[in-house]
């Protein structure tokens, strides 16, 4: 079986040394110079692993600092081609490709939401200028990560409250709908984990004061792209990689581990 990887950061190279290790035959990509040489052996390419934040709507991939074109590349390879990724978008289903969504396993889920918390912790005591127990906080979205940075922030005792499209029963903090939220005073800093623009144009200019925003989601798609360079706009990284590349890469070693039968 051959292969090759998209190394983005720290975590995806520390992925492709584990698999070098266990002497899988991979390739790996950190720049376009790297996909032209990987094109070169396309047709015997059995599977591609894509950064967890996978390809933008454009076919490119961020690798560290440089964006390049993959499209081309994953189109020249094999039919039978498995893509392993951490976000699937309209591009990569349109193609013949068996996609693996490795976000989607709950050991990979859980500790990615675990570590994208400390993240979010990272951010606020390194990008604020009070302490942390001055601010209020209002957290955008109730699954994985919003639980647990709500966690985090309860063990913290900090004060928030939960934000969601829909009030659940289930949860145990303060938690109050978007329409609740709009007539109410926004916290000073909002933490948002919802995958689509909660965060629009219209709902910000409402605020008479600007927050501090966080934003998780997947390139920022959660905040009106108008407000990106804002100054107190956030656009998270991903935060897995950050603040734990090991913790990161060790579970999706052992997820790949089973799905490669290595």
């Amino acid at each position: 079986m051959n292969g090759c990887i998209l190394i983005s950061d720290l975590r995806m190279n520390l992925i492709y040394e584990q698999l070098i290790k266990k002497e899988l035959n991979v390739i790996g990509i950190k720049n376009s110079e790297d996909v032209q040489i990987a094109i070169k052996n396309c047709h015997e390419i059995d599977f591609v692993i894509l950064p967890m934040s996978g390809i933008d709507d454009r076919g490119f991939c961020r690798l560290f600092d440089q964006s390049v074109e993959i499209l081309p590349f994953l189109k020249k390879c094999t039919n039978h081609l498995t893509i392993y990724t951490g976000v699937i978008n309209p591009i990569l289903i349109s193609q013949n490709w068996t996609i693996v969504n490795m976000s989607q396993f709950s050991e990979v889920l859980n500790v990615n939401s675990l570590l994208t918390a400390e993240g979010v912790l990272m951010m606020l005591l390194t990008k604020t200028e009070k302490s942390i127990y001055e601010y209020t906080y209002d957290v955008v979205g109730y699954g994985h990560s919003g639980r647990a940075i709500c966690d985090l922030l309860e063990k913290l005792q900090l004060k928030f409250k939960v934000i969601s499209r829909s009030v659940d029963d289930t949860c145990p903090y303060n938690q109050i709908d978007y329409e609740t939220w709009d007539s109410q005073k926004v916290s000073d800093i909002v933490i948002n984990t919802a995958p689509t623009c909660v965060l629009n144009k219209e709902r910000i200019n409402s605020w008479n004061k600007m927050p501090i925003i966080i934003d998780i989601s997947t390139r920022g798609i959660g905040v009106d792209i108008e407000f990106h360079q804002h100054e107190k706009v956030l656009i998270a990284p991903s935060l897995p990689s950050i603040t734990a590349p090991y913790s990161a890469a060790a579970c999706l070693v052992k997820l790949l581990e089973k799905e490669l039968n290595l």
